[in-house]
């Protein structure tokens, strides 16, 4: 039977009421290559179960590890892996039954009862995701933008790292693009192409243009830094006046 949405439910901002579009024998009916262990799962109950005291989930694990270690023999990494990989190490796409595929679209896109956002936030926050030295130092740094982060093995410290590189490379990107001649940044190598009508033309107002236009992501994070903490006076937020942040930006 489908779930339906229970106001019941308490709020969580990962949480998704609806689950629509997946036929039901597809995410009920399992069809595994080996056989599931004795060990009977508890009744099934409504939506609010997902958000209920964790001894009330400790059944449910103990049937899903048990399967993954003792029938499939696998580790909990491998579950993952083999469950989201699209690709074999050749390259070639991996052929996925209809169950298999509806249940990881339904996740991806954001249709089951908790979203990719909620899940990598767990692995953030989650204390055994930031192992320690015998020093207590931080085993792998954070936020760091070598080495490449598939290289790192812990949650916390790649998840970091993950978002400092793949932001790095947005940002080369935009560069490559806001510095060909069409979009009005590049010049000219040759000095002769130089002139005062150019470099006049080429007016505070126009490169902050195309910087929005062409480096957003540069745009937002020069602007955010540029932009100092707000004060508010006697109710009244203070508004800048000397030194603007988007001129600031720009200098």
């Amino acid at each position: 039977m489908r779930m339906q949405p229970n106001n019941s439910t308490p709020y969580h901002p990962y949480m998704v009421q609806s689950c629509p579009d997946v036929p039901d024998d597809l995410w009920r009916s399992p069809t595994p290559q080996t056989p599931i262990p004795t060990l009977q799962p508890p009744p099934s109950s409504s939506p609010s179960s997902f958000m209920s005291a964790p001894a009330a989930q400790a059944p449910k694990l103990q049937l899903i590890f048990e399967t993954i270690r003792d029938v499939a023999k696998w580790s909990f990494a491998e579950f993952l892996y083999y469950a989201f990989r699209t690709k074999d190490g050749d390259g070639n796409e991996v052929s996925r039954t209809a169950q298999h595929a509806a249940i990881i679209s339904r996740f991806l896109s954001g249709r089951d009862h908790h979203l990719p956002a909620g899940i990598i936030d767990l692995w953030l926050k989650h204390p055994d995701g930031r192992p320690k030295t015998r020093s207590g130092l931080t085993a792998e740094p954070l936020y760091s933008p070598t080495p490449p982060y598939s290289q790192i093995k812990a949650a916390r410290a790649s998840i970091t790292s993950f978002a400092v590189q793949i932001v790095e490379k947005q940002l080369q990107k935009e560069q490559r693009v806001v510095l060909q001649p069409s979009n009005g940044l590049a010049i000219g190598k040759s000095s002769l192409d130089l002139t005062w009508e150019k470099i006049s033309s080429t007016t505070t107002e126009s490169i902050m243009n195309v910087l929005m236009t062409h480096q957003p992501l540069y745009w937002h994070y020069t602007l955010t830094l540029a932009t100092p903490a707000r004060r508010i006076r006697n109710g009244v937020v203070v508004e800048r006046k000397y030194r603007p942040p988007k001129i600031v930006s720009l200098q």
